[in-house]
């Protein structure tokens, strides 16, 4: 190997890590994590001699595994390339334009080649086969590798044997039990159970929400329940309403006397200035009138004229505090209040445990019942069958045996449950490989685990981390470093450094400059001293005001260059935190004159577009109803104003017009149709408006969905519901029902920095920077923080009465870890950009408690500065300006939409070979009647030696599908030579010759043919013109359950020897397709025939009706034909209409075993049957409706 070859096999990181054990490969920002990736996977198809779906690839979210998967293809192609090339060879020269791929390409398979194990040949035609079957590559998410999982090896997880329905999630199920559990428990009989309910939850809704995050969570919970929780000393809200009567009756009878006992000492100089001032006498006489009118103070000024504290406020050698009965009485109300507090905090851990408990098996009970499961339910399904003792061992070596490899890619996203499934397959056996950057764990919002990754990093033979970044300028990367540097502990967790990297080159400094200067890589806005008036709000105002000034400067040719061209729109990456901050900058662009596009994390079934489909569906469900008409027609898609309402009843024409035809549209060709025309008509109106295009995007993303399910929905009031059902789960959380960009065009990106994940811009701004907070957890929610590797959800207790440590120590530890992802949001926002980025900075001394920016910059903006020297800079923050930018004049370059719809796994084309695979029971005996002696001794007429087998049976259907029948129907005369002609190419065909044979198939033939198979009908005097051969079909199913097929099939006596269908994953959706050896039509009845060579004997009693319906019955040929008996009773339906009758036209089947035909008795060889109307009906019905109901 030349010298620049071996240098890159000894430095690039790709080729240096072992193909063994576990490894955990470090990729910060832009370091080429994805290329190491494809180097790796390359390694192990050459190296390791892999086939691509021996290779397990996970990622975390479906467009991730499609982008892996074009990369991997990729990479496997380029090596494939350089493996065909003459230059393989290492005695041959290089040329002298070899780009990065191919250099490494070459520097890995002569370093394969070397080993003299293989030839380049070979390894070139392996390659190649590598990446043709790139589709059949195992790239996953986690979700879709479970889900392999349980469709694969249900057998050896307990309780998967079942087809269920995969659902996003379980919320509405929650709501339904939580409605329930908040009734059982609202009522009762314990009032302090009460209570304690209203404590986790106030109303079903808030219930539910409080129980979501834990049902599907494995670590511990807290507090859990105490011993001691009954055994507290009593108190009933009784004690304290008399507590509450007495205090209200004192100081209405002697508050002024209380109030003028206060003034005395305050006056006196006796109580201590710094708990009492000048205003406490008014805040007093305020307590006084709000009680004595019946009224409730505020808490805190309760507590504060409590007659304890004010004895406790007297200064040092000061007469004790007179006191006063009305004193005392705030007091005893506050004891009674905070031992009722006590016992209600006591008994709320019992009432938590006990709801979640009933929820978790009432869930999975109804789930049961339902057959659907969870996301979430799959990897626990996994994560249990591989914990399952020996079983779960057998799955283990299964899963290796499939998958001996894995890499795991964005592995600080994984969570506790996920981990442990990696581990228990690869920790002892095999390779993985955990590619991350812990440094970018941002979602512990939707369960990532930091942690995961950490255990991982314990668990490794190796830790190994890519150094060079590829995608920021040397510049850029100086800032990125200075800002991150000022603390040792900067990332927070222990485990989490900020790692150094070196500049790739592939971004030259410089790029961005502003009237001719270079503008620095990071900018810094530095809040004002005095906040504005309006608090954070006006804040946030003004800083996506100075944003959109920024921008707008950008985007003056005039001003600013970007690798001296002017700077494009689409260039340009504004991150924040909240939709609501994105909508503020949008705003504050478009006010400016900037075009911009806010790709928000919100579910398009939370969005009013959703509000006014579904008015508008009910509008046309009900085309006569004048109340729900104008609720349509007066949404903001239809744009009919209220004036118009006053003429709509004596002018109805146009509007009932417009609304028939929608209807029409829907009901005849689907919802897109409906939506199409509604756009044709109102979508001019609509883009005119300010978030037309928003608008737009959504409606059309709306009718997608409903497009997509209406395939297994029964009717348009079925759509309309599942519209309403999904509106009221809206899950923001999920990737599906994001909302899409309303626009292609090139515009500036608005986007939450958890968006950004993955992508790069040419400059960034975070202009909401320095408000980034962690706070503590809210009483009346959950502290999440970890103790240890345990991850903890503890419940805090709102209310008054005795504070408890561990909760002040828990909401301490969450915020703690708040403030670690909050500083990993920043490093993920920073380092999204290539050239250049800008920040604002909380102001000198002015940093709230839990600032993210106040942790990182401990030591201050100044030394920032100092540490970056001209790769940071701080400027004012910018005044907003109007340039309104045109949109570009060239036309954009046209590109082929990228294939994201979901595919439908149960869809795919079935056949009878296919659903007869396996499933038989192996109790089931046939029981088949021996031949009488007699029987015995005749014999079917021998064929020619060689004539058997499947190439046999495709020569004679070959010839029946050929030739003419009628000119067989002399039995005694000569075959024509036109007949014999046809039999020899069909036998020719197939390998066969010679004259033994001829005569042999010729003889089968005739039989055949003067056999009578119906009546006295033999198929030699069919004519033509009756007959149909190999008749071909394709019916649609809509998702008949299997199992329900096979009960169909029992009830009439079919199938009895089958236990399931084996080989059918899911559903039975698609189309069943089969070609019919023969139809025709006799005696006004249509008949099916099917031939068949099968050797079943020599005997002529081998051929009898009863060996015969075992042999169907063996071969499960009862359900081809009644797979064949639908497909003619669905088309005779469909060209004959109401003039068809199953009963009256269909006649029966004919399967024809022509070995056994026109020897023996009448009918040998001839198994005859006609299936029952109820079987045809009853599975016709349940292969045709949705979801297999019939």
């Amino acid at each position: 190997m030349n010298e620049v070859l071996q240098n890159l096999a000894d430095t690039d990181m790709a080729l240096r890590v072992p193909l063994a054990d576990v490894q955990q490969i470090e990729a910060s920002a832009g370091t080429g994590k994805t290329y190491t990736i494809a180097g790796l996977y390359a390694r192990l198809v050459v190296e390791r001699n892999l086939e691509t779906r021996q290779i397990l690839v996970m990622t975390f979210t479906k467009a991730a595994t499609e982008e892996l998967r074009q990369r991997l293809r990729q990479r496997l192609a380029v090596c494939a390339r350089v493996a065909a090339q003459p230059w393989i060879d290492s005695d041959v020269a290089l040329p002298d334009t070899l780009d990065g791929e191919k250099r490494w390409a070459l520097a890995l398979l002569r370093r394969t080649l070397e080993c003299g194990e293989e030839a380049p040949s070979d390894l070139a035609h392996r390659l190649q086969q590598a990446v043709t079957r790139m589709d059949e590559a195992a790239i996953f998410t986690i979700h879709g590798f479970c889900q392999r999982v349980l469709g694969e090896h249900a057998a050896l997880i307990e309780g998967v044997s079942e087809t269920r329905t995969l659902e996003p999630s379980d919320d509405d199920l929650l709501a339904s039990f939580a409605a329930d559990a908040w009734l059982r428990w609202g009522s009762a009989e314990d009032i302090v159970d009460r209570h304690a309910l209203l404590t986790l939850g106030s109303t079903p809704e808030a219930l539910a929400a409080t129980l979501k995050p834990l049902i599907d969570f494995h670590g511990r919970i807290e507090p859990l329940p105490s011993p001691d929780a009954d055994a507290m000393a009593p108190c009933q809200p009784e004690d304290v309403d008399a507590a509450r009567e007495a205090l209200h009756r004192i100081w209405r009878e002697a508050g002024e006397e209380a109030v003028a006992v206060f003034r005395a000492a305050f006056e006196a100089g006796h109580l201590h200035g710094g708990r009492y001032k000048s205003d406490s006498v008014e805040g007093l006489r305020d307590l006084h009138r709000q009680l004595a009118e019946g009224g409730w103070p505020a808490p805190n000024l309760l507590q504060k004229f409590a007659g304890e504290k004010l004895a406790a406020a007297v200064k040092k050698n000061k007469p004790p505090f007179a006191g006063h009965a009305a004193f005392t009485a705030i007091d005893n109300w506050l004891r009674a209040e905070s031992a009722y507090a006590d016992q209600v905090r006591a008994r709320t851990p019992v009432v938590l445990h006990a709801l979640l408990r009933e929820a978790r098996e009432g869930l999975a009970a109804r789930k049961r019942d339902l057959s659907r499961l969870s996301y979430a339910d799959q990897i626990e399904w996994v994560h249990r069958g591989l914990d399952d003792g020996a079983r779960g061992e057998r799955l283990r070596q299964a899963l290796h045996a499939q998958y001996p490899v894995a890499l795991v890619d964005e592995f600080q996203d994984t969570d506790a449950r996920q981990f442990e499934i990696f581990r228990r397959l690869y920790a002892e056996q095999g390779v993985l490989f955990c590619i991350g950057d812990p440094k970018q764990a941002i979602y512990g919002f939707r369960g990532g685990d930091v942690h995961a990754y950490l255990r991982a990093k314990r668990l490794a033979a190796a830790h190994w981390t890519l150094d060079h970044n590829y995608r920021s300028a040397a510049g850029l990367l100086t800032a990125c470093e200075a800002l991150f540097s000022g603390r040792e502990d900067v990332f927070v967790e222990d485990g989490i450094a900020f790692e150094s990297v070196q500049s790739g080159g592939k971004e030259a400094d410089g790029a961005l400059r502003r009237n001719g200067e270079q503008v620095a890589p990071m900018t810094l806005w530095r809040l004002p001293d005095e906040a504005p008036p309006g608090g954070r709000e006006a804040l946030e105002e003004s800083l996506a005001l100075a944003c959109a000034g920024e921008v707008a400067r950008l985007l003056t040719p005039e001003t600013a260059q970007l690798r001296e061209a002017s700077v494009a729109p689409g260039s340009i990456a504004v991150l924040v935190d909240s939709n609501r901050q994105a909508m503020r900058v949008q705003d504050a662009l478009a006010a400016c004159g900037v075009p911009a596009v806010c790709q928000r994390r919100e579910s398009v079934y939370a969005t009013q577009e959703a509000v006014e489909l579904c008015r508008i569906l009910d509008a046309l469900l009900a085309p006569r109803h004048a109340g729900l008409a104008r609720g349509a027609l007066c949404t903001r898609l239809l744009g009919r104003r209220l004036g118009d309402l006053r003429t709509m009843q004596d002018h109805d024409a146009d509007w009932r017009d417009e609304l028939d035809d929608l209807r029409a549209r829907w009901l005849e060709r689907g919802v897109l149709a409906m939506l199409e025309r509604l756009g044709e008509r109102h979508a001019r109106r609509l883009l005119a408006e300010p978030d037309g295009e928003r608008c737009l995007s959504n409606l059309m993303q709306l009718g997608d969905a409903l497009q997509a399910e209406a395939r297994r929905l029964s009717s348009a009031r079925a759509q309309r519901d599942w519209l309403a059902r999904r509106m009221g789960l809206a899950d923001a959380g999920n990737e599906n029902e994001q909302l899409r960009l309303e626009s292609d065009a090139e515009r500036v990106q608005i986007m939450t920095v958890h968006a950004s994940k993955g992508l790069e811009f040419d400059l960034v701004l975070l202009p909401f920077a320095a408000l980034m907070q962690a706070r503590k957890p809210e009483k009346g929610g959950f502290a999440r923080y970890h103790d240890g590797d345990d991850l903890v959800r503890r419940f805090i207790a709102s209310g008054s009465g005795d504070r408890d440590p561990d909760d002040d120590e828990a909401m301490a530890a969450a915020q703690r870890e708040e403030l670690a992802e909050g500083v990993r949001k920043l490093y993920v926002g920073v380092t999204r950009a290539r050239h250049a980025c800008w920040l604002s900075v909380p102001a000198s001394g002015r940093t709230p408690a839990g600032s993210v920016l106040g942790w990182v910059l401990a030591d201050g903006v100044e030394a920032l500065l100092a540490r970056g020297g001209a790769s940071v800079a701080e400027a004012p923050l910018p005044e907003p300006v109007h340039i309104g930018v045109a949109p570009p004049a060239q036309t954009p370059q046209l590109q082929a939409r990228r294939f994201q719809r979901e595919l439908d796994r149960d869809w795919r084309h079935h056949s009878f070979s296919r659903l007869a695979e396996g499933g038989h029971s192996p109790h089931f005996d046939t029981d088949a009647s021996a031949a009488s002696a007699t029987d015995a001794d005749a014999r079917v007429p021998a064929m020619a030696g060689g004539l058997h087998g499947s190439r046999f049976g495709s020569a004679v259907h070959d010839a029946l599908e050929h030739i003419d029948f009628a000119a067989w129907a002399d039995d005694a005369g000569a075959v024509p030579d036109t007949q014999r002609e046809i039999v020899m190419r069909a036998l020719a065909a197939q390998g066969f010759s010679g004259a033994a044979a001829q005569r042999s198939v010729e003889d089968l033939l005739r039989r055949t043919l003067r056999t009578p198979v119906v009546d006295d009908l033999c198929l030699a005097a069919l004519p033509e013109s009756m007959r149909r051969a190999e008749m071909v079909f394709d019916f649609g199913m809509e998702g008949a359950d299997p199992q329900q097929l096979l009960d169909v099939l029992h009830v009439h006596g079919y199938q009895l020897q089958r236990e399931r269908f084996a080989h059918v994953g899911g559903r039975l959706r698609g189309l069943m397709n089969g070609i019919i050896d023969l139809v025709f039509v006799h005696a006004d009845r249509w008949w099916i025939a099917d031939y068949k060579t099968n050797h079943l004997g020599d005997r002529v009693a081998d051929y009898a009706p009863e060996p015969l319906r075992v042999a169907v019955h063996d071969s499960d040929y009862d359900l081809q034909y009644l797979i064949y008996t639908v497909a003619l009773h669905r088309w005779l339906r469909q060209v004959r209409g109401d003039d068809y009758d199953y009963a009256r036209d269909f006649g029966g089947v004919r399967y024809l075993f022509l070995r056994g035909m026109g020897v023996g008795p009448e009918g040998n060889g001839i198994h005859a049957d006609r299936p029952p109307p109820e079987l045809v009906f009853a599975m016709d019905a349940l292969l045709r409706a949705p979801g297999g109901r019939s």
